[in-house]
This record gives C-alpha cells, structure tokens and sequence, in this order.
C-alpha cells in the first residue's frame, strides 16, 4: 500500500513539474511577443544607435553616450557578431536572451541551494509576472533589464565561493567579474558592491578571517577589477569626458531637466529615501 502511494504521489509531482514547465514556456513565449512588439521608445535611440556606431569614434566625445559602457559593447558585439543591419530588432532579441539567461541562473541557483522544483517555479514565476519587468523596464533594448541576469549568475558563484564545506576561488573570481559588469551596464547596480564584499568577510563562519580573506574577498576584488576594465581603460583614457557624460550627466544635467518638468520624478535625495 505504501508503495501504491509513492508511486501515486510522484506521478502526481511528475505532472505537476511538467505542468510548470509548460506555463513558463508559454510565459517566455508571451514575453518575446510582448518584447518584440512594445513600441519604440527614445531612450532605445541612445543604446541602439550609440552600440552600433562603436568603432567610428570616442563612445562619449564623439557619439555622446551617457552611461557605463558595457551595453553599448556588448550591442555592438552581437550586431558583428550577426552582420546585422536589423539593429533595434537585434537588441530587442539581446534582451529576450536575458530573460532566458535569467531563469537559467534561478534554475541553477535552486539546485545548489538543493531547494527542489517548487522554488525555481515559485522564482521563476516572480521573475516573469513582475509588472514593472513586463513594462518598458524589461521589453526595451535599454540597460534596465540585462544587468539582472549577470547580478543571478554572481548570487550563483558566491554561493560556490562561500561554501563551508568546499569554498571554491575561481567562483569568487567570477562572482566579482559579473559583479562588475553588471555594474558597467548600469551604475546603481554599485549598491551590490558592498554586499558581496560582505558576503565574503563574514562568511563562511566556521572559516578563519584570513581565509576568507584568501580564498574570497582577494579573489573577488581581482574578479571585479578584471569585470570592470572596459569602464576602467575609458577612465584612464579620458577622464574628463568619462566624469562628464556618465557622472556629473546624471548628477547635474539629468537632475536640472528633470527638475524643470512637469512629470512626477524624484530627483533628490531626501525625496528618493
């Protein structure tokens, strides 16, 4: 009998796993229409035309971009990468590419945490029902969405690197590397910086300081200069057209414009916290 209802009790887990890939493939498949379909937004100018004129001139003097410039690279990667000249609809697929990338890494980060099906569908439910994501967030060619999945993949390889058991430095090196590069696609991602070097100094406990200091904080500080050099070599390259059209453009010219508008956007700090 009690063989009877395991066997009862895994058919039923076996279908409802199945059922649970199903809707999230009918899920995915409803973003990329949603993706390819959002309608054009202005900001997409910025990252789309910048990415695909790398190469023709200095990214901030002489095309005017205005941010970290991973997504502006890493666009102008896949357009030769393609020999494409569909270059909105090439980013708008880059981006779809990072939502699937996304429920990679919820799936990966699951199995190591040994947390069974039912957590990656519960994360992946929250990844793909997430209103502000299904908006122009997550549907346009911007770099709102693809830091996402490098900030997952990075959860992953410090889970690795703090392992009690078996801590691993070439997963701490990565855990910096994606850290970064996340961070060069978007800056506020910077704000994740001091949790994983936290993460690192204070775990694992049964580990003495000067090993994690060894085996994960060093490797991750070397992974994240490594995963930071495109930002770093414009930097060194130029440093006053870097500071200019990445940090005083938000901190002064974004901030007036904003301030000048009608529209609701909170611009100061006091209205922010």
């Amino acid at each position: 009998m009690q063989v009877q209802d395991n066997t009862h009790t895994r058919e039923l887990s076996s279908k409802a796993a199945m059922a649970g890939w199903a809707m999230l493939c009918v899920a995915l498949l409803a973003i990329l229409g949603r993706i390819l379909s959002y309608p054009l937004n202005r900001d997409e100018n910025m990252f789309v035309s910048v990415a695909s004129q790398v190469g023709s001139g200095d990214l901030y003097r002489d095309l005017g971009y205005n941010h970290l410039p991973n997504l502006a690279y890493l666009l102008s990667g896949a357009f030769a990468l393609t020999g494409t000249e569909h270059y909105l609809l090439t980013g708008r697929l880059v981006v779809f590419a990072g939502w699937l990338v996304a429920i990679i890494a919820i799936w990966m980060i699951v199995r190591r945490l040994e947390l069974g099906v039912e957590a990656f569908f519960v994360g992946s439910a929250l990844l793909v029902g997430n209103v502000l994501l299904l908006g122009p967030s997550g549907m346009l060619a911007t770099n709102n969405f693809l830091p996402l999945p490098f900030v997952l993949f990075a959860f992953f390889s410090l889970l690795g690197a703090l392992d009690s058991k078996k801590p691993r430095i070439v997963e701490a090196f990565l855990a910096g590397s994606l850290v970064s590069i996340a961070i060069g696609l978007k800056a506020n991602y910077i704000i994740l910086a001091p949790a994983f070097v936290a993460a690192t100094l204070l775990a694992p406990a049964s580990r003495s300081l000067r090993h994690r200091l060894v085996m994960a904080f060093v490797p991750l500080a070397v992974g994240g200069v490594v995963g930071g050099l495109p930002a770093l070599i414009l930097l060194a390259l130029d440093l006053e057209g870097s500071q200019a059209h990445t940090i005083r453009y938000f901190t002064e010219l974004q901030t007036a414009y904003w301030a000048h508008e009608d529209a609701e956007k909170v611009v100061g700090v006091r209205g922010k916290v």
